[in-house]
């Protein structure tokens, strides 16, 4: 996996918020923080921790909606196929 600056890795940017313990809440927290402190709170990643931080609904679409049903639908049979 692809590390991110905050330690979070490229596997927990597409995780539910409502799935996530108090250290990952505090790590967007700082995440947030930080992105503050450099003025950058224009991108989506700075969007995604401040909402996570605050407590609200995680902002990040679902797999689906990022590649499109059928898209998604691929890659979870080629998702499965992997595993023989």
């Amino acid at each position: 996996m692809t590390a991110i600056p905050g330690g979070e890795s490229q596997g927990d940017l597409f995780k539910d918020s409502s799935s996530m313990d108090q250290a990952e809440i505090n790590n967007w927290q700082t995440i947030a923080e930080s992105m503050e402190a450099k003025g950058d709170t224009e991108s989506w990643f700075y969007l995604r921790a401040r909402a996570i931080a605050d407590g609200k609904p995680d902002p990040m679409p679902n797999l689906s909606e990022l590649m499109g049903g059928s898209a998604a639908q691929r890659h979870k049979d080629s998702d499965a196929g992997q595993s023989s």
